[in-house]
């Protein structure tokens, strides 16, 4: 018994022991997972300790996820935000797990430092990413743990997680509890500090405006400070006296960022008689440091140097002081004040005259845009787009003075409210947008108010909402927007993408349409788009029957008289603006390559090639393709330039003749033998003399070089400038006999002639494209005839390609350059261009050696191989002159 007494005891006491140590593990465990969350606790009382309501929200909430990396492992740690206008989810900050253990490093802009591996979140989660609660996902292909706000307002991302522990689990569960009602408040504190700020620049706004409304002489401030800050001039001065009065003191018409101090307030008239004696007779002058401190030039720094501008008007002497750490000798010329300065003073001189009230807000907007080179002209430009596009629509003729005021008035608020944000290049930030934004409210408040106009100001006010509601200042969705601010929406959305700023280079016209296209639905009214398309496709057609671009740049892009007149082009009627070497458009912000003026116009010459593309399947492109058939079973050729000799010519399949040596009936026993006969045509040379007879070429259409003109030295015929319409004309209808005689197609020579260096001082670049579009439209006028061009393999091929059904090389160097760089690459050329039977190539080798070198006997085998076409021909090709044989 004592036994098994002593057994029951043991056992009692194990299990007892065991429960202890049960209970003590428990508890252990109790109390360490206290200590953790005391840890977590103590971590986030350090955490709120250490944010700052005035910090940034980015430091915050970098603060908040270097938290959460001490415990839960991540490669990198993304916080999203909700947009509630959009219901997506945006990247408001990034931290990015360093080389070193535990080092933590923040990414504002979503760009990874380091090496390639690693992975940059995206920018932007849709509502589907978002999940609830704590879940896994995948980013791309990246997994990542995740868990939202319980009111689905952020998100948190970590990763790359393939799986989360549940301590992990528990940790973020734990810091969840805490860490979203502090997200919350650090939102709401951002939120309040952006709304201050706002307020306070609502408030700033609203004084800048009203100062118009009691002082007009506000507005010459406005335009002086648009002048210096788009020239980039720190500080200035305009001072007047009047002519017609004697005695009368000059005086101050306005400053820029000059204090009272530095104004000359005694002995006005001679401070100004010295500054003016300064620029002894000349229209501008630079004041070195010395004359400057002298002259009493008050302001600048010490020893700096200054302009000084004289203007002589009609009945004042004005005098510009300018001051600029640069140097600005675009600017000014030597002996006249430059358009900068006549443009400044007339349009200061403008606006004090005008007298009544919606002439002085119209001269104000144009003389502002005056001094931007990239808004010249620009409200102009958006009342007659807007105007014709609501004749275009049927828009009540009652409101169209409304709608013309509300179109040019439109960025008025811009003008008045800050030259900083209306010359800003790159992105607005945050406060820049939102008082950006601003500009409509303030625009329309001035034409309520200021003109009493309503429907204007309505206009105005709306022209920034977007059809899908995502617009501003009051979120307006479809037809809820007035009308006349859906079509003003439309005009400044095509003109900002055909309209350059320093920053950003204009789209081509047609790129320009296509993406006005692509923003129906959402931002622009799909009705009025349309009407845009359909009114300039009128003026184009217009414009394309007289062979012109839709207007001169002064009447396209709007440019003002005064700038124009200092340009060639306004004098030079008969250039088009980009092919004076002189013009002037850098005045008005632009760049001939991407101007709408020249980019509408080839837009619609490559539309000659769509409607050349249109000709395949018409009966004259059938009849060609036959042709082209028979051209690809062609195995022999010849060239003969001289008379007769039909029996012989009879033996080939493709034959190229001089026409005045054969005659009609000639051209008829070929084509019975069942042979192509393919007309010679000189394209830019002509016999000496031979058109001056006739009248039918001017002396302006040949090329010139220093005054005489330029010809073949080895043939004497004379080059004709391709870009001459008399040429053309006379050309086509040449060509237009040739087909009535029953030629099959045409050879073009002498048309390589444009890529020749002797083409460089008479504008190689320019006579290139010239021959590209003389073929181009010789296909057009033929789109029957085989055309065939010869040589023109370094550049002009490459472009005609597309309306030419065969090439030929010419005379090519194969004795010496058979391993020469360009002799390599022309053969590897015309191998692609034969490829597939796109194009037949043709070589003519003048040789009285009939294939004894080795030379010429390795060359015919590398053209065999190639599948080139290849002629042994004499010098002369049977004619009794040797060359080119001018076309009749």
């Amino acid at each position: 018994m004592d036994l098994h007494l002593l057994l029951r005891t043991e056992l009692w006491l194990c299990a007892a022991l065991l429960i202890i140590f049960l209970l003590l593990w428990i508890l252990w465990v109790f109390f360490k997972r206290e200590k953790k969350e005391k840890r977590r606790l103590h971590e986030l009382e350090r955490l709120y300790g250490e944010l700052r309501p005035t910090d940034d929200l980015m430091k915050n909430l970098n603060r908040v996820l270097t938290l959460l990396s001490r415990h839960i492992e991540g490669d990198f740690y993304a916080l999203y935000r909700l947009n509630p206008r959009s219901g997506q989810l945006i990247l408001e900050t990034a931290l990015y797990r360093a080389e070193e253990p535990g080092a933590i490093m923040p990414s504002y802009s979503g760009l990874i430092p380091g090496t390639k591996e690693k992975y940059t979140p995206p920018s932007i989660l849709s509502q589907g990413d978002r999940g609830k609660g704590i879940a896994l996902a995948k980013h791309g292909e990246v997994p990542v743990l995740q868990f939202s706000l319980p009111d689905q307002t952020a998100l948190i991302a970590i990763g790359p997680r393939r799986r989360a522990s549940k301590k992990e689990h528990k940790a973020i569960s734990s810091f969840s509890k805490h860490l979203f009602p502090l997200l919350s408040y650090l939102f709401e504190i951002e939120k309040r500090k952006k709304q201050a700020v706002l307020h306070a620049l609502s408030a700033s706004s609203l004084q800048e405006a009203a100062l118009l409304l009691y002082d007009p002489s506000f507005l010459y401030h406005k335009v002086f400070a648009a002048y210096m800050k788009s020239y980039g001039f720190l500080q200035g001065l305009i001072a007047v006296r009047e002519k017609d009065q004697e005695g009368r003191f000059p005086y101050l018409l306005c400053s820029h960022h000059l204090s009272q101090e530095g104004l000359p307030d005694k002995n006005l008239r001679e401070w100004f008689e010295r500054l003016e004696s300064l620029t002894q007779g000349r229209g501008s002058r630079f004041l070195s440091a010395e004359e400057a401190g002298i002259a009493g030039v008050p302001f600048g720094a010490v020893g700096s140097p200054a302009y000084l501008i004289r203007v002589e008007r009609e009945r004042e002497t004005v005098l510009l002081i300018l001051w600029g750490e640069g140097a600005f000798p675009h600017l000014f010329e030597s002996d006249k004040p430059g358009p900068f300065a006549s443009l400044l003073v007339n349009d200061l001189f403008d606006l004090r005259r005008a007298q009544e009230k919606n002439a002085l807000l119209s001269t104000f907007v144009r003389a502002v845009e005056n001094a931007n080179p990239y808004l010249v002209g620009y409200s102009e430009q958006v009342m007659r787009y807007t105007v014709a596009i609501a004749k275009e629509i049927g828009f009540p003729r009652r409101d169209l003075p409304s709608l013309a005021a509300a179109a040019y008035l439109s960025n008025i608020g811009m003008y008045v409210l800050s030259e900083e944000l209306m010359l800003k290049t790159g992105e607005y930030q945050f406060f820049e947008y939102e008082q950006m934004k601003m500009h409509a409210e303030i625009g329309a408040l001035i034409v309520e108010i200021f003109l009493g106009n309503r429907t204007a100001a309505e206009y105005i006010r709306y022209h920034h909402e977007r059809m899908d509601g995502n617009g501003y200042p009051a979120g307006l969705r479809g037809e809820n927007i007035p009308l006349g601010a859906r079509i003003i929406a439309v005009v400044q959305t095509f003109l900002a993408k055909v309209n350059g700023r320093s920053y950003r280079a204009p789209l081509p016209f047609t790129t320009a349409l296509q993406q006005v296209e692509m923003a129906v639905g959402s931002q622009l009214d799909g009705a009025i788009v349309s009407a845009l398309e359909s009114w300039l496709e009128k003026r184009r057609a217009i414009s394309d029957e007289r062979h012109h671009p839709l207007g001169r740049c002064r009447e396209v892009l709007n440019i003002p008289i005064e700038i124009c007149k200092l340009c060639p082009v306004y004098v030079e009627q008969t250039l088009y603006c980009w092919e004076a070497p002189e013009n002037r458009c850098f005045f008005h912000g632009k760049d001939c390559d991407t101007c709408l003026v020249k980019t509408e116009f080839h837009s619609r010459k490559r539309g000659n090639e769509e409607r050349f593309l249109s000709l395949i399947d018409s009966r004259p492109m059938k009849e060609n393709r036959v042709r082209r058939e028979r051209l690809k079973g062609i195995d022999r050729f010849t060239v003969f330039y001289g008379r007769g000799e039909v029996e012989r010519l009879k033996e080939f399949p493709l034959v190229i003749v001089e026409p005045r040596g054969q005659s009609g009936e000639s051209v008829t026993l070929l084509h019975q033998a069942g042979t192509l006969v393919i007309a010679y045509v000189s394209v830019m040379e002509i016999a000496r003399g031979s058109f001056d007879e006739a009248g039918e070429i001017r002396d302006e259409d040949y090329l010139y070089l220093d005054g005489k003109r330029l010809a073949n030295r080895e043939y004497g015929n004379e080059l004709i400038d391709l870009r001459s319409l008399r040429w053309r004309r006379s050309l086509i209808r040449s060509l237009s006999v040739l087909k009535e005689e029953g030629y099959d197609g045409f050879f073009l020579d002498t048309i390589a002639n444009v890529e020749y260096d002797e083409m460089i001082p008479v504008g190689r670049r320019e006579q290139v494209k010239a021959a590209v579009d003389l073929v181009r439209e010789i296909r057009l006028q033929f789109p029957e005839m085989i055309l065939i061009q010869n040589n023109g393999l370094q550049e002009l091929a490459d472009l005609t390609a597309t309306f030419i059904d065969g090439v030929c090389w010419e005379n090519p160097p194969y004795r010496k350059e058979r391993e020469h760089r360009w002799f390599r690459s022309t053969i590897h050329k015309l191998h692609r261009m034969s490829a597939g039977g796109r194009l037949k190539v043709f070589v003519l080798v003048n040789s009285e050696d009939k294939g004894a070198s080795p030379e010429l006997t390795a060359f015919r085998r590398l053209c065999t191989e190639q599948g080139f076409l290849i002629a042994l021909e004499k010098e002369g090709y049977g004619a009794k002159k040797m060359g080119p044989v001018p076309m009749s």
